[in-house]
Parts: structure tokens; C-alpha cells; sequence
């Protein structure tokens, strides 16, 4: 949700990936509308973490992190499934890319407005620094898990999966930020593989 409604991406965006399937895509459709009510929030939390550095609060990372229900019993259903989801997985990476660096460019231009969107508060974390080259680490605290949601007794015994999704918001190499107000020339580390911005 945003303070303009809900985002809603385009279908031909879906529907453009190899291995989608119209009809599954329908059926997963129906369930959600009818298991959820269009209440996902309150069903599937999930948190948004942003990765800084420095007295200016340079942007390094930005992610998300989601619990999703797994389970399927038997296994021609369970290959649609994988095969229809990982062409959804490439969409969504795809648009999820592309709306992290929007919402980062935000940040970085409005970062008390973008402060106050937060569900939840800011925490530090220290980063370690071998010399003058600290490593980009993983959420710790609040923004490192969600909850697993809660069902009405009768309703529950879900097994769940985390999903995240992050995007690096600054290059590798040297940058010169403020620490404790002393300008300070700093060598930065991607670790993992993690996707750099475009």
C-alpha cells in the first residue's frame, strides 16, 4: 500500500515470462482472494529494512522480508506449481528491482518522510571494519525475520518460508562519508552475490 492505493502490476508483465500458466495463475487468484480477503497484511506481516552508512546516512541496502505458506501433496501439481511460480519469481524480481531504486531515491531525497513509513524503528548495527573496508552485512534485530502469521485454532499447522528480497544501493570501492562528523574514506564489500543497482 502507498498513500496513492494499492500497487497493482500489470499482468502482460506476468504474462510475458516463459512457464506462466493462465489457468493456475487464476486458481492461486480465487484462493488468495478467498483465504485472505485482500487482508495480507494482517495475515502474511512482513518487514523492509535500509542499510546505511555514516553521518549522511549513505543508502546500502534496501530489502524485504515475507513469510509465504509451502506444502503441496502430489508432485505433477507441485511441478505446475514450480514451474509457473518461477516464471512469477522473475516478474516480481524484475518490478521489485526496479521499485527498491525508486523507493531508495526517496529516501535519499525526503529521509524524514521516508523515516515515518517505517513499520519498524531504526536500529544500529555496527559494521566491522578490517582497516578502512567494512563489509555490507545482513539485517540483524527487528528487520532480520517476520513473524509467522496467526490463524483461529482448527485453521493453523502451516509450515512457512522466508522470502527476502534485497537490493544493493551502492557500488563497490571507496566512498568518502562522515562518521562521528571526521570525513572518513571507506572500501566497500558486497558479499553473497547480492544484486548491485542500476
Amino acid at each position: 500500500m502507498t498513500k496513492h492505493g494499492k500497487i497493482r502490476y500489470s499482468m502482460k508483465e506476468f504474462q510475458s515470462v516463459s512457464g506462466f500458466d493462465k489457468d493456475l495463475h487464476i486458481r492461486i487468484l480465487d484462493l488468495r482472494h478467498r483465504m485472505m480477503a485482500h487482508s495480507d497484511y494482517d495475515v502474511f506481516p512482513s518487514t523492509m529494512f535500509l542499510q546505511v552508512i555514516g553521518d549522511e546516512r549513505l543508502p546500502m541496502s534496501l530489502g524485504l522480508n515475507v513469510k509465504g505458506i509451502v506444502g503441496i501433496k502430489t508432485r505433477d501439481l507441485a511441478e505446475r506449481y514450480e514451474k509457473h511460480l518461477s516464471s512469477c519469481a522473475t516478474a516480481v524480481e524484475n518490478a521489485l528491482n526496479r521499485e527498491c531504486n525508486q523507493l531508495a531515491e526517496v529516501a535519499r531525497l525526503y529521509p524524514a518522510e521516508f523515516d515515518r513509513t517505517h513499520n519498524l524503528s531504526a536500529s544500529v548495527q555496527k559494521v566491522e571494519m578490517k582497516g578502512t573496508h567494512p563489509t555490507l552485512l545482513k539485517p540483524s534485530g527487528s528487520a532480520a525475520d517476520v513473524a509467522e502469521p496467526s490463524f483461529p485454532e482448527g485453521i493453523s499447522g502451516y509450515q512457512y518460508l522466508m522470502l527476502s528480497h534485497e537490493v544493493t544501493l551502492i557500488e563497490p570501492g571507496k566512498h568518502f562519508v562522515k562518521i562521528n562528523g571526521v570525513a572518513t574514506e571507506v572500501d566497500i564489500f558486497i558479499e553473497g552475490g547480492q544484486k548491485k543497482s542500476s
